[in-house]
């Protein structure tokens, strides 16, 4: 039986000793985001074929651009069919959406909109057709490219990308066993029907993803990327894969994995899911907007680390401290299992982030919040959007510089935003939306980005000022009550 509560040591220590603590509350979702898409169905639908008519020859471009280059036909004939699309598609929204709504000329406000529709164009993608989707078959797979290891792949029996988009449960093995042992032995249903897999009327179903990391990845940090990057790629090329539902875990020596990557990538990701294990270096405040489930022994996260002013605390009070939602179980079964994914829905826009990483030199994205981190320092930054006063909070410490990437479900973006850094005078800035910044959405995820989150404005760099903050600063700041960690995406499904 699983329960979820406020995780402390006492907790920890009694789960190990066999014994289940009783949750103060049922599992909850927290509640969804204030803003609601506001075009009518029929203007959904109209505007998804003229989205259509762009987003096809983009493809085609963005494909001649690789395989042919810029001279070709190919390309040549593309960028024009794209062009005219585009100029068809910015009329529409200008003479019809734009005057119906009352909003801007591109309709850039309704942010909500632009995601649900980019996810519905993404269930008609010729890529979702081709792939192989035998469904309740187990098929293991080796990649062509290093670090050449293999992952092995269940989609449902009833999947249907013209449907609806499916959640996807990334597995990272143990060391010594094969990705097909996972899902026979970790994974195996009660009853007639895996609802893990095959959902039911309460739960969506999953596509399972196991992957087998070689010997040579797992002290590589680069290579592991590779190793459990390339097949979520692949995955997400071939299947309807819905970006709001994308957990990752690990088994044994696979949850320090997991984490590696889930730190890297923490934007993509819906939950995080541990069997043994720790998270190695991993700091608990990343997992601000990324609930997480610990399986059986949780010890490995019973540790010391430090609590970010010269003292030291365990890792899950840190998480506490944090805010972070973790659900602790022993032994829960398979169907608690698919019940608990069910109830995790990533927010594509957070109002809170927070990032405590040790770092080289290299850009880190932080979901609508980049950095550049000073190197081998760690960093620590701790960001609050509040859309009823327009303000984003930013505080920081060893970055160099930050930018945002903005929508009008983080702020009001037809009003000037304040902007305030460590405690420093308050900057405002004018920031309105323009379409060539979504166009920049569009085209990264054909270079396999996120599709499930855009922006449509985004900053200049801004400077940090040379002071370090205060060890008092990064105390986490209270987010504002009914703040959406872990909402509905915005295509509903």
């Amino acid at each position: 039986m699983m329960h979820r509560f406020t995780v402390s040591v006492a907790a920890v220590v009694l789960l190990a000793a066999n014994v289940i603590i009783p949750s103060a509350a049922a599992v909850q979702t927290k509640p969804a985001p204030a803003q609601k898409g506001i075009f009518d169905k029929k203007d959904r639908e109209d505007l998804l074929k003229k989205v259509k008519d762009y987003l096809d020859p983009l493809e085609a471009r963005s494909d001649a651009k690789d395989h042919d280059g810029v001279d070709s036909e190919k390309f040549k004939a593309a960028d024009k069919k794209m062009k005219t699309g585009e100029e068809a598609l910015r009329r529409h929204l200008k003479n019809n959406l734009s005057k119906k709504y009352k909003i801007d000329s591109d309709c850039l406000a309704a942010t909500l909109d632009w995601t649900s529709i980019l996810s519905e164009y993404l269930a008609t993608h010729a890529d979702f057709k081709k792939g192989a989707t035998t469904g309740g078959v187990d098929t293991m797979i080796k990649l062509v490219e290093e670090p050449k290891n293999t992952y092995t792949r269940r989609i449902p029996k009833s999947y249907d990308p013209q449907k609806k988009s499916w959640p996807v449960f990334l597995v990272i093995q143990d060391k010594g066993k094969l990705s097909k042992q996972v899902i026979a032995e970790e994974f195996k249903g009660e009853g007639k029907v895996n609802i893990l897999f095959e959902g039911d009327a309460e739960n969506p179903g999953q596509i399972m993803v196991v992957i087998d990391i070689p010997d040579t990845a797992w002290d590589d940090q680069t290579k592991l990327h590779h190793a459990i990057m390339k097949p979520l790629r692949e995955v997400r090329t071939i299947l309807r894969v819905d970006p709001n539902r994308i957990a990752i875990g690990g088994i044994g020596a696979g949850v320090r994995a997991a984490a590696t990557v889930f730190d890297r990538f923490p934007f993509l990701f819906s939950a995080f899911v541990a069997k043994g294990g720790d998270p190695g270096d991993i700091k608990p405040e990343n997992f601000l907007n990324t609930p997480i489930l610990l399986m059986g022994d949780a010890s490995g996260f019973d540790r010391e680390v430090g609590d970010g002013a010269g003292g030291k605390a365990k890792w899950l009070d840190r998480a506490k401290a944090a805010g972070v939602d973790v659900t602790v179980s022993q032994a829960p079964k398979v169907d608690e299992i698919a019940g608990w994914l069910s109830k995790v829905v990533r927010n594509p826009y957070p109002s809170h982030i927070l990032s405590v990483v040790k770092s080289e030199r290299v850009q880190r994205p932080c979901v609508w919040f980049a950095y550049d981190p000073e190197p081998s320092k760690e960093v620590r930054v701790d960001v609050k959007a509040d859309r009823e006063t327009n303000e984003i909070t930013v505080q920081c410490e060893n970055v160099t510089r930050y930018y945002l990437f903005l929508s009008d479900a983080v702020v009001d973006l037809s009003k000037q935003v304040t902007i305030k850094t460590n405690g420093q005078e308050p900057r405002k800035e004018t920031m309105p939306p323009t379409f060539e910044t979504l166009k920049q959405c569009f085209e990264s995820y054909y270079q396999g980005m996120d599709m499930g989150a855009i922006f449509t404005s985004r900053t200049r760099p801004i400077d940090v000022p040379r002071k370090k903050a205060s060890d008092a600063d990064f105390k986490p700041q209270s987010s504002p009550a009914g703040d959406p960690t872990a909402s509905k995406p915005a295509d509903g499904k």
